[in-house]
């Protein structure tokens, strides 16, 4: 059984705030892993071309190909991590700019 003021107006904005923030964390980790997620293709990209004096690419080619393909693939999955956190964070941060529009109060407790 709800009480009468769980039902409040304000401590209804107030919770779909906290969950809002609650989704910006997350995308927030979405956005670390996708930065980090386009650092290992660029570190093994940077390792194959530091190294590339001690191994020939008409022995190593096939090899040399499917690391750049696996390589390419991540960077084009990080790079897709990113752009859906940055949008989705931008979404979240919207939204809550229209809830303390709509309430003054809880526009000083937030921001």
């Amino acid at each position: 059984m709800e009480s009468a003021k769980d039902n409040n107006p304000h401590n209804i904005l107030i919770n779909e705030v906290q969950l809002l923030l609650a989704e910006n964390r997350t995308d927030m980790a979405l956005l670390r892993t996708g930065i980090a997620l386009f650092g290992l293709p660029l570190s093994v990209m940077g390792l194959l071309v530091a190294t590339s004096r001690y191994w020939d690419f008409s022995d190593a080619g096939i090899l040399l190909i499917v690391v750049a393909a696996i390589c390419a693939f991540l960077a084009v999955v990080a790079i897709y991590l990113v752009f859906l956190s940055i949008i989705r964070i931008r979404r979240h941060h919207r939204h809550i700019q229209k809830i303390k529009r709509k309430d003054k109060a809880l526009a000083e407790l937030v921001d």
